[in-house]
C-alpha cells in the first residue's frame, strides 16, 4: 500500500523562552529527485490482503516478513526476478524466506513489474496461501475455477475444467484481487479426450502463478487440498473462496476424461476446474466430478485429472510447454 510519506529529518532545539525550533537536518527524495513529504510512494505491484489475512497477520505479528505474509513472498520473488535479470542467473525458488539485498531505489522507481516466480510454500500451513492467490473464479453459464499456471507478457494462462468453458459464451475471470477480466473464447484450448482446458486474460497486474507438480508420486493416502470459489447456497451466501483438506482414496488409470485421481475431501458446485495441491504447495491436479448429490453438495468421493496428464496432452492442444516455462511431463 501507499507509504506514509515522512520525507524529512528534523532536530528540535529548545530556546530560553521554553519554545522550540524544528530545523530540518534531512531530507529525503526519490533516486529522480521526487519530494515524497507527506505524499508517499504508490507500489509499483499491489498486493491486497483479504480481510481474513489482515487478521491472521494481526493477531500473529511474528508471521509478518515470513512465508505466511503473502505481501512479503510477492516482493521477495519480484526482487529476486529483478536480482536475477542483472545477474542473469536464473531465480531462486525459495522454501523459506531468503535474504536479498536491500534496493531502495525499487521501491521508489517507477519500472515495468517482473514476471513473478512460481510460488513457493515453506510448510503445509502455507498451501492455503498459495491456493488463495493462484485460484480464480471463471463466472459465466456454468461458474467455475481454475488456477493460475503460466504467464507471458501481459497473457496469463489459466487451467480449468473443460466443462466448465464447454460452451461459447462471454466469460469473466476474477483474480484474487477481485479485477475481472473478458475472457476471449477464441483463444480457449481444449484438451481432446480429456475434462480439461485452458483459458487467456490479459492484465498488467503482477499475478502469482502456481507450481506443478508430480503426479505419478502421488500415493494413497496422501494429504491433499482442493481449492476452488464454491456458487452462494443456503449456508454460504457469499462468493468465498475456500480450501478443503483430505486424502486421496485411491488412484484408477485410464478412466474416462482423465478422471484418475479420487480423494475424500469436501467440494461444493463452482469448485470445478479448481487446483488439488499437495502438501508442498504444487499442483498435482484439476477437480471436476464427484460421487454424491450435485443439488446439496458433493459429499462423496471427489475425482480429478492429475497434472502429469494435462502436461503430456498439451502438446496435442498447440501449447507450447517450454515457452510458457512449464517443465514436460516426466
Amino acid at each position: 500500500s501507499k507509504t506514509f510519506g515522512k520525507g524529512l529529518v528534523q532536530s528540535v532545539h529548545p530556546l530560553q523562552d521554553g519554545s522550540g525550533l524544528a530545523v530540518t537536518v534531512a531530507k529525503y527524495f526519490t533516486p529522480k529527485g521526487r519530494d515524497i513529504n507527506k505524499k508517499g510512494i504508490d507500489p509499483d505491484i499491489e498486493v491486497k490482503l483479504t480481510e481474513q489475512q489482515q487478521q491472521a497477520l494481526s493477531q500473529n505479528s511474528d508471521k509478518i516478513g515470513t512465508a505466511s505474509d503473502s505481501q512479503y513472498m510477492q516482493a521477495l520473488a519480484v526482487l529476486n526476478q529483478q536480482i536475477a535479470r542483472q545477474t542473469g542467473q536464473p531465480a531462486p525458488q525459495a522454501q523459506t524466506p531468503i535474504a536479498v539485498p536491500q534496493a531502495p531505489s525499487a521501491a521508489s522507481t517507477k519500472t515495468a513489474p517482473a514476471n513473478p516466480p512460481p510460488l513457493s510454500p515453506s510448510s503445509q500451513t502455507d498451501v492455503y496461501n498459495v491456493a488463495s492467490a493462484t485460484t480464480v473464479m471463471i463466472a459465466g453459464q456454468n461458474p467455475g475455477s481454475g488456477v493460475v499456471i503460466a504467464k507471458t507478457g501481459n497473457t496469463y494462462y489459466v487451467l480449468t475444467a473443460k466443462h466448465v468453458v464447454a460452451t461459447a459464451d462471454e466469460y469473466e475471470i476474477i483474480a484474487s484481487d477481485g479485477k475481472r477480466y473478458t475472457l476471449d473464447y477464441r483463444q480457449v484450448k481444449s484438451f481432446p479426450g480429456i475434462d480439461l482446458a485452458v483459458v487467456q486474460f490479459q492484465s498488467n497486474q503482477n499475478y502469482a502463478i502456481a507450481r506443478l507438480g508430480n503426479s505419478d508420486q502421488i500415493k494413497q493416502g496422501a494429504n491433499v487440498y482442493v481449492s476452488g470459489w464454491p456458487l452462494p447456497g443456503t449456508a454460504i451466501t457469499k462468493s468465498t473462496h475456500l480450501v478443503t483438506e483430505g486424502k486421496v482414496a485411491g488412484l484408477q488409470k485410464g478412466e474416462s476424461e482423465g478422471y484418475e485421481l479420487l480423494y475424500g475431501n469436501s467440494t461444493a458446485p463452482g469448485m470445478s476446474g479448481g487446483p488439488v495441491f499437495n502438501t508442498e504447495g504444487q499442483v498435482i491436479g484439476i477437480h471436476g466430478r464427484a460421487e454424491g448429490n450435485q443439488t446439496s453438495g458433493k459429499v462423496g468421493i471427489n475425482l480429478g485429472i492429475p497434472i502429469n496428464l494435462f502436461l503430456r496432452s498439451a502438446p496435442q492442444t498447440g501449447l507450447d510447454l517450454q515457452k510458457l516455462g512449464l517443465r514436460e511431463s516426466p
